[in-house]
């Protein structure tokens, strides 16, 4: 199974079989409305970028950075809780603006609105595609043009995640 589309040709050009089965946290569960989901988070994205959106999108954002580095013993254990950390708090986002693909694919999941940036068009044309079809990606420009929507819906993708976790139980 193939997280992207630019996997999949790479793979098969080496004539290994293989098939397009997305990115797995596609399937984290959907999360429980609890509280108020009212906050914007920025996720990775660049200062560089951050000055280009509006005002009244980061008056009240919070930043965030998903990637760490952390080397010695139960390295796993570590990255996993904060992994956990990062997940939970998501989970109060009333949307979520990132460059990457692993906090759009769970924040998908989850039922969280997000607007995925790609910051090289051309790279992450082969590495986005683990969200076609489900979600859209925009660019750098875009936002510069001011052609963005910030009234965003997360997409109901239960049936999917239904068929991915369907297909890992016959492929185990």
């Amino acid at each position: 199974g193939c997280r992207d589309l630019s996997t999949l040709d790479f793979l098969r050009n080496l004539g290994v079989r293989a098939y397009f089965s997305r990115c797995l946290t596609l399937t984290l569960p959907k999360r429980k409305t609890q509280g108020q989901q009212d906050k914007i988070y920025f996720v990775d994205i660049p200062d560089e970028v951050m000055k280009l959106f509006p005002l009244k999108i980061k008056e009240n954002a919070e930043v965030r950075r998903q990637r760490w580095c952390h080397v010695g013993n139960e390295y796993w254990k570590k990255t996993y809780d904060h992994a956990q950390e990062i997940l939970d708090d998501l989970q109060q986002a009333h949307l979520v603006i990132t460059s990457a693909l692993h906090c759009a694919a769970p924040c998908v999941a989850m039922g969280i609105p997000v607007i995925l940036i790609s910051l090289d068009p051309l790279e992450n044309a082969n590495r986005f595609s683990a969200l076609n079809g489900i979600l859209n990606s925009i660019t750098v420009n875009e936002i510069i043009d001011r052609r963005v929507s910030y009234d965003v819906v997360a997409p109901d993708i239960e049936e999917l995640k239904m068929a991915m976790l369907k297909n890992v139980s016959l492929v185990i």
